[in-house]
């Protein structure tokens, strides 16, 4: 190798290092990036083994809502993933799911409650995932405010590693009861952005749609989304929402819902 081509490889590890605010690190550990799949989807409860078979290519690690507690079993030539799982019925929650990338759960503040379906785990590569179902049980609760909650009982985690935050939020951005409960302004004031929007560079209320009402082409909403810090908006690769065409429209294993997919670089260890 040359010279050039070593100062040239020096230079990249320690720029992708300073993105991800690893100054922690021991010196002399090297960091390398890697291509990560992530997704989130509502699958509308059902048999998750056969909805999960569509997500072709399946990603690394997904947070899935309106989803059993129960571990799905193995797709044909799948493995199964490492499941982390809240919610109030057995039939339906918000999970967790890695197939490529340890994990281990993360314990919120001792000061707040997550929302009805919110939890948060830590992935081996430094990276945190906080997921998300805002589906109030309490009457008079807002959506809104259980994304809030959930967002509070995580803000440590938020603000001390970059982390994803996924889910169903049952709210458009940008919309009155996004507005009425601050979402994406707290969101906002924490570092963290759509990826959707920051990638594609759209403004809030020009979304694809994400959701479809009664399974209605004609009711189209934006509410499932993906959040990272905004620094690490470079490092995304391809942000994909699935079509109604083939998703909504036909087939077993159907949901209300598309997912959202997210490919970025993230840090192995």
């Amino acid at each position: 190798m040359t010279v050039f081509a070593t100062l040239t490889l020096f230079y990249e590890k320690c720029r992708f290092r300073a993105d991800f605010g690893a100054s922690s690190q021991p010196i002399g550990r090297e960091i390398y990036a890697r291509r990560v799949r992530f997704t989130t989807w509502n699958l509308w409860a059902g048999d998750t083994t056969a909805k999960l078979a569509r997500l072709i290519p399946r990603p690394d690690v997904a947070v899935l809502c309106e989803v059993a507690q129960s571990l799905p079993s193995p797709a044909a030539g799948q493995s199964v993933p490492t499941w982390e799982w809240s919610g109030t019925l057995p039939d339906r929650g918000v999970a967790i799911a890695s197939w490529t990338i340890g994990m281990e759960r993360a314990t919120p503040s001792d000061a707040t409650t997550p929302g009805r379906h919110g939890l948060a785990v830590r992935l081996a590569n430094g990276v945190g995932v906080v997921g998300l179902w805002a589906c109030p049980e309490e009457k008079g609760r807002s959506y809104g405010s259980e994304v809030i909650s959930t967002i509070d009982s995580y803000e440590s985690l938020l603000m001390s590693q970059p982390c994803l935050l996924a889910g169903d939020f049952n709210l458009t951005p940008g919309g009155q009861a996004d507005r009425r409960a601050g979402v994406t302004r707290r969101l906002r004031e924490l570092g963290y952005v759509s990826a959707y929007h920051a990638y594609n560079g759209i403004d809030l209320g020009d979304e694809q749609p994400t959701y479809f009402h009664q399974f209605k082409r004609d009711r189209p909403f934006h509410i499932d989304m993906i959040f990272l810090p905004e620094h690490l908006v470079p490092n995304i690769r391809s942000v994909d929402i699935a079509v109604y065409d083939g998703w909504i429209d036909a087939g077993p294993g159907r949901s209300d819902h598309v997912p959202v997919t997210i490919e970025l670089e993230l840090p192995t260890q």
